[in-house]
């Protein structure tokens, strides 16, 4: 791909892309060799090392061809490990394949953690799931872009959707962690110090918004009884196959709940009162599926991203530089 791209600019580039069922329909970069060393500097990894095979066609994807469409979809240098990691992360999901080809809408949800979230620009924010930020767009972009140009994950051919949705551009976000009340994701699920830094991958659906006051005349349970609400709602569309959900809290529902809850009491009433619509049939199959994890602004609007019926899980992987 490198000599190719190197004799073309980024509107060639662009346009082959795009005849080539390659494109995600945006711009790209041209990945040009002197790009591409600045990628390679920033990992330990040989660029011939094989990271995994990527479906729907399940080639080899090596650091460098993860370098050259990183580079493409506009990412920095700096950001490579995390792309690393995500795609080692998701490596170990035994139904990749399930998530790139489905009929439903779901995708990758991809979680940083650690001081390289503040490093990198990373929002952990208001507008987290919006554009603005580089370090957001590119990284998740690069996750989308990966698995069409390498693995033919094309609409109508190796992938299946219905309908999709916007996060199949891009779904990554950082969690707070450090400024707030309860330990981070990574800490929570993979026994990791709060102080390194991470990635998690969830398959999820697209958010759904949890809004409720945490003032005036609301109760501390008011707000956990609309967490359990939504996500019973959110997961009905997977009525028969129970599993993880992630609560992304914003920062006036964790700061407040936090006075009177503590995590473990979090997960714990999530997984008693999150029941399917006219069921009694829950939505987690324990406290340990609930994935809480703190992100978003100042206000009263959290997101709930629920599970899929892929059986994959959320898998957590250090960032190595």
């Amino acid at each position: 791909m490198t000599n190719a791209a190197n004799s073309e600019n980024s509107l060639e580039l662009y346009e082959r892309l795009v005849e080539e069922n390659k494109s995600d329909g945006l711009p790209v970069l041209v990945p040009d060799d002197s790009r591409i060393d600045d990628f390679f500097a920033e990992t330990p990894r040989d660029p011939a090392d094989v990271i995994s095979e990527i479906p729907a066609n399940f080639t080899e994807l090596t650091v460098e061809k993860l370098a050259e469409v990183s580079a493409m979809a506009g990412c920095r240098a700096e950001y490579f490990p995390v792309v690393i990691a995500i795609f080692e992360a998701l490596s170990e999901w035994n139904n990749l394949r399930a998530v790139t080809s489905t009929t439903g809408g779901f995708w990758i949800a991809t979680i940083v953690n650690g001081p390289i979230a503040d490093e990198l620009d990373i929002n952990c924010g208001t507008g987290l799931f919006g554009p603005g930020y580089r370090a957001n767009a590119t990284i998740g972009r690069a996750i989308s872009l990966t698995l069409l140009v390498v693995g033919g994950v094309y609409p109508g051919e190796g992938t299946k959707a219905s309908h999709g949705y916007a996060g199949r551009y891009t779904n990554c976000f950082g969690e707070k962690g450090a400024s707030k009340p309860w330990s981070p994701l990574h800490a929570d699920i993979a026994d990791m110090a709060p102080e390194e830094n991470a990635v998690t991958v969830v398959s999820a659906h697209a958010p759904h918004i949890t809004a409720e006051g945490a003032h005036g005349d609301r109760e501390p349970e008011d707000i956990l009884k609309a967490f359990a609400r939504q996500g019973a709602h959110a997961g009905a569309c997977a009525a028969d196959v129970p599993g993880e959900v992630v609560f992304v809290l914003c920062d006036d529902h964790i700061d407040y709940v936090s006075d009177h809850y503590s995590k473990e009491e979090f997960k714990e009433y999530m997984y008693k009162n999150c029941q399917l619509p006219h069921t009694e049939k829950p939505l987690l199959r324990s406290p340990g599926d609930a994935l809480v994890v703190t992100a978003g602004g100042e206000n009263i609007s959290s997101v709930i991203h629920t599970f899929t019926y892929t059986n994959d899980e959320a898998v957590t992987k250090p960032i190595e530089r």
